[in-house]
C-alpha cells in the first residue's frame, strides 16, 4: 500500500456525498423533464422517476441559508442626467506648511495678479465699448497669465506628483493654475489688431 495521495476524490466525506446525489437527483429530473416534453407527456416510468426524484431529501437542508447582503447604491444626483454622483476623493494634508514658499510659485502668482488687473481693466473696456483699450488690456492679460502658467507649469507637476491631487494646498493651486488658464483662454485668440 502506498502514501501517495490518491488522484480520486474522497466520496467518504459528507459534502461530496451531498453533491453527488444532489447532481444525480437534479440530472435525472432535467433530463426526464425534457424527454416528457419532447414526446408529449411523461410515461408511467418517467412519471415514476420524477416522482422519486422529487421525494428524495434535500442534501443542502441542514445548511444555515442566509439572505444575499444587497450592493450599495451610490444616490443619484441632482444634476440633470440624473448620472450617479463620485464621491470626490478625501482631502489630506501632507505638503508641507511653506509650499506657498516656493519661487516658482512667488513668480507665478506676481505675473497672475498683474494679469487680474489687466483682465479687469480688459473687461471694464470692452463694456464701455472701448474695442482699442480692451484688445491692448486683454493682450496684456494674455502675456501675463502666459508667464504665470509657464513659471508653475514643472512645479505643478512636481507637487501633484509628489503629494499628490487629494492634498489641500495641492488642491488651492490647481484651482488657482485653473482660474489663471481660463483667462488665457479666453484672450488667446486675440490678436492686436480690432476682433
Amino acid at each position: 500500500m502506498s502514501n501517495r495521495p490518491s488522484d480520486t476524490p474522497n466520496l467518504g466525506s459528507p459534502l461530496m456525498a451531498a453533491m453527488l446525489v444532489a447532481f444525480v437527483g437534479i440530472g435525472g429530473a432535467v433530463a426526464i423533464s425534457q424527454f416528457a416534453g419532447s414526446s408529449g407527456g411523461p410515461s408511467k416510468d418517467q412519471a415514476e422517476a420524477l416522482e422519486r426524484a422529487n421525494e428524495k431529501a434535500d442534501p443542502f437542508a441542514d445548511l444555515n441559508r442566509t439572505a444575499p447582503t444587497p450592493i450599495p447604491t451610490r444616490a443619484k444626483s441632482n444634476g440633470p442626467t440624473g448620472s450617479q454622483a463620485s464621491p470626490a476623493p478625501r482631502a489630506y494634508d501632507s505638503s508641507p506648511d511653506d509650499l506657498f514658499d516656493s519661487d516658482a510659485w512667488t513668480r507665478g502668482t506676481a505675473h497672475a495678479r498683474k494679469g487680474k488687473a489687466l483682465d479687469a481693466a480688459a473687461t471694464a473696456a470692452k463694456k464701455s465699448g472701448d474695442q482699442t483699450t480692451y484688445v491692448a488690456k486683454a493682450v496684456a492679460a494674455r502675456e501675463e497669465f502666459t508667464a504665470a502658467l509657464d513659471d508653475v507649469r514643472d512645479w505643478e507637476l512636481k507637487i501633484r506628483d509628489e503629494y499628490g491631487d487629494g492634498d489641500r494646498k495641492v488642491r488651492i493651486v490647481i484651482k488657482e493654475i485653473t482660474a489663471w488658464s481660463k483667462v488665457y483662454r479666453r484672450y488667446r485668440k486675440l490678436a492686436t489688431s480690432d476682433n
